[in-house]
């Protein structure tokens, strides 16, 4: 009897063994992996674009996004809520290998086999006023509630290619809202993501004006772009991320609920267009909007009801120096002579200005004498 016993108990620890076994080489083979971010900034679009070089590195832009996630399973419960992901540099290890850069965040969390549908929203910044709402299959971004509406400050400028920018104009810069299209993996593009890590697509919901000016090179005429004022732009309103687009397409305005309020920006500059090379010297992110043509005199006089520019400059020869105002529509400006000129989401504008001065010159000549009466008169 005691022998039966000790049969079984040692059959029991062998089969004990083999399961522990089996298990361990499970693991080994197949280990639970973090789910991991990739990112990617849209290019923004327009015909009136630069010939700039855009990074679509999402660390240029912004070096931390916040994101949300959910899995099908019988939990419904948020994998993420709201967790910041941050941009880490390349670094080297003290073997001297390299870290590659990578997006981090606290906590890991990792793939859940049994389910089948991952859905990842995300936005940036993380200082931005937005509002995740929706279900787990829907969600969607809001911006400002009623009486509460975001306001764009353009007089903060996008830093990235104004060369020639005040320091302090980089120390004010404007928030670059974006969201990451809304990331649904299932099937194929589940399995991609187990073995690489989930893709986000970031892009701009605000539109930009850029101003670039010309470089001028006569020597004897010293010209210094003092003010750039961009009159009657709507800078308040809210934002729904599926309110009027279908299956959140961009490169509208219609996401964005404008107040009539209007505003002037003024970039006080002291630009001197003696450069080697033509400058940046206002990148504004602006509302999405749209603004029409009018009359508008150069002295700015007129109705100076629709969004308008108005350069301010001085010319200097010699001792002497001049001031000058130019003001223009802004529809007019980009050509339009009937219509509305439009910033959407994802767009920029580019303006370029050309100061060529004509100096005031003279001619003279005189006015010949008239003949009024021819007399002789003879001396005996």
């Amino acid at each position: 009897m005691k022998r039966n016993y000790l049969m079984m108990a040692m059959a029991a620890a062998m089969l004990a063994s083999c399961a522990q076994t089996g298990l361990v080489e499970e693991i080994a083979e197949e280990p639970q992996k973090a789910i991991g971010f990739s990112t990617f900034v849209d290019k923004a679009t327009r015909a009136e674009n630069s010939e700039e070089e855009y990074s679509q590195e999402m660390n240029i832009h912004h070096n931390v996004f916040s994101v949300w996630g959910f899995k099908n399973t019988s939990t419904t419960a948020a994998v993420f809520a709201g967790v910041n992901v941050e941009y880490v540099a390349a670094s080297t290890n003290g073997d001297g290998s390299t870290i590659p850069a990578h997006w981090k965040y606290d906590e890991l969390r990792y793939w859940d086999k049994a389910a089948t549908d991952y859905y990842f929203y995300a936005c940036a910044p993380i200082t931005a006023p937005f509002i995740f709402t929706g279900t787990q299959d829907n969600g969607k971004f809001t911006i400002g509630t009623t009486g509460s509406e975001y306001e764009v400050d353009a007089l903060n400028i996008s830093p990235k290619n104004s060369e020639e920018a005040q320091t302090s104009w980089k120390e004010k810069t404007e928030k670059d809202l974006m969201i990451a299209a809304p990331c649904h993996l299932n099937g194929t593009s589940l399995s991609n993501a187990y073995a690489s890590k989930v893709g986000l697509n970031f892009i701009h919901i605000l539109s930009r004006l850029n101003i670039v000016i010309n470089k001028y090179v006569n020597s004897s005429t010293s010209i210094l772009v003092k003010n750039i004022t961009i009159g009657n732009m709507k800078y308040k309103g809210t934002f729904d991320e599926e309110t009027g687009v279908a299956d959140n397409t961009i490169g509208t305005n219609s996401r964005w609920t404008k107040t009539t309020d209007k505003k002037d920006y003024s970039y006080d500059i002291d630009y001197s267009v003696h450069r080697t090379q033509n400058n940046y010297v206002i990148e504004a992110l602006i509302m999405p909007q749209t603004t029409k043509t009018e009359e508008v005199k150069l002295d700015g006089t007129g109705d100076m009801d629709e969004a308008y520019i108005r350069i301010n400059y001085s010319l200097t020869s010699g001792s002497t120096t001049e001031y000058f105002t130019a003001c223009y529509n802004l529809a007019k400006v980009f050509g339009i002579e009937s219509g509305e000129l439009e910033f959407n989401e994802g767009w920029q504008n580019t303006l370029t200005i050309s100061l060529s001065p004509a100096a005031i010159v003279f001619t003279a000549n005189t006015a010949p004498w008239d003949d009024k009466v021819t007399k002789e008169l003879p001396i005996k």
